[in-house]
């Protein structure tokens, strides 16, 4: 595939927006799974998009080979992790156990073995007019099953769970899901359609770049529904992006002048950058301190209401056997005002029952 000037900028895009999700996710809480496999699911697309990137730069066809080998790493690396992310998004799912584990762990490890380290996945490459093409091996439709079932095994464990739950967790699904759309959808039209249309794969790193949109609508996910609670990382990612073009600019420069003015931009872009990213940590602890306040009110109220229609209860009881008479007779004028004030009883117990349930909802309960 002939390079162009928008792939290098696409290619730094991709690796750092990859990098910076992957190190926050990870470093926000380590210990969890679902975090990690986030972190490894993000750099194995790493390795497969930089290393498919990088393996037509090399004249020697022999690095060629090896780095479409690294590639083809890559992508078994990026089916495996999502296979296990999917057993812990949005909710942990019972995980392959036994033998049946160590033979899943032990077919990955001899696949990524023979794809690197031998001619059984890649075979060599022969140079062609736009770089090179692959010669595959005999175990190239083995790997590339292997990785097809891995990726519809999660698929299916997504759907799963995407029947079972709701709320919050449907939409980090649906988010997934347009992902997955958009990657397998253009992974196929570049793979399969134009391939077979052109007799040759020279538009393939178009499907590879497509799977950035995975990642990008899993962290609009994480971010806007809380899933890993780092909601400032779209804002950093964004600062961080801008801030590379601006240095790019400056290296860039024709003349010396446009240096000192993308310097200039620079600098202001690094002040306001810092700004706006302690603005989004600042609306966040507010955010978050209201939250606090609005639920220490709705328990405040529902302890206030507990407390107010159990006495009730009793006083709307005592008064209803005074009424019927189990304490005696009653004249018919004491009668009428015990009625009066059993009436306005029910009418404070239904106030009561009706400021707990407002709290109730207010609560999510």
């Amino acid at each position: 595939m002939m390079l162009g000037l928008w792939e290098p900028i696409l290619v730094l895009l991709i690796t750092v927006v990859s990098v910076l999700l992957g190190i926050l996710v990870y470093f926000k809480n380590p210990k969890k799974r679902v975090n990690q496999y986030f972190t490894l699911l993000t750099f194995s697309l790493l390795i497969w998009i930089v290393s498919a990137f990088i393996s037509e730069l090399p004249k020697d066809l022999k690095y060629s080979l090896f780095l479409s080998r690294l590639t083809y790493l890559g992508v078994l690396l990026f089916a495996t992790f999502l296979f296990l992310f999917s057993f812990y998004f949005p909710k942990e799912k019972a995980f392959i156990k036994g033998i049946v584990r160590y033979l899943f762990y032990g077919v990955i490890i001899v696949f990524s073995f023979l794809t690197l380290f031998t001619n059984s996945i890649i075979k060599g490459v022969i140079s062609t007019p736009w770089g090179f093409d692959l010669v595959f091996g005999n175990l190239s439709c083995p790997y590339l099953l292997f990785c097809i079932v891995l990726a519809f095994a999660a698929f299916r464990n997504f759907f799963q769970s995407f029947k079972v739950v709701s709320g919050i967790e449907k939409l980090q699904l649906q988010y997934l899901f347009l992902g997955l759309i958009i990657f397998i959808g253009t992974s196929i039209i570049v793979n399969v359609v134009i391939r077979t249309i052109v007799g040759s794969d020279i538009y393939y790193r178009i499907g590879n770049y497509s799977a950035i949109f995975l990642i990008i609508f899993l962290a609009a996910a994480i971010i806007r529904y809380h899933l890993f609670g780092i909601e400032v990382i779209l804002t950093e990612i964004l600062v961080g992006v801008i801030g590379i073009l601006l240095i790019l600019q400056i290296f860039t420069a024709q003349t010396f002048l446009w240096k000192i003015i993308n310097g200039i931009l620079f600098v202001l872009f690094c002040i306001f950058g810092y700004l706006l990213i302690r603005g989004v940590f600042r609306e966040i602890e507010r955010r978050k301190e209201l939250e606090k306040l609005s639920l220490a009110k709705s328990e405040f109220i529902a302890i206030a209401s507990h407390q107010l229609r159990t006495p009730l209860t009793a006083i709307k009881g005592y008064l209803s056997m005074i009424f019927e008479g189990d304490y005696g007779e009653v004249p018919q004028k004491i009668k009428e005002k015990i009625k009066k004030v059993l009436e306005a009883t029910e009418r404070l117990i239904r106030l009561v029952n009706t400021i707990l349930d407002v709290s109730k909802i207010e609560t999510g309960e």
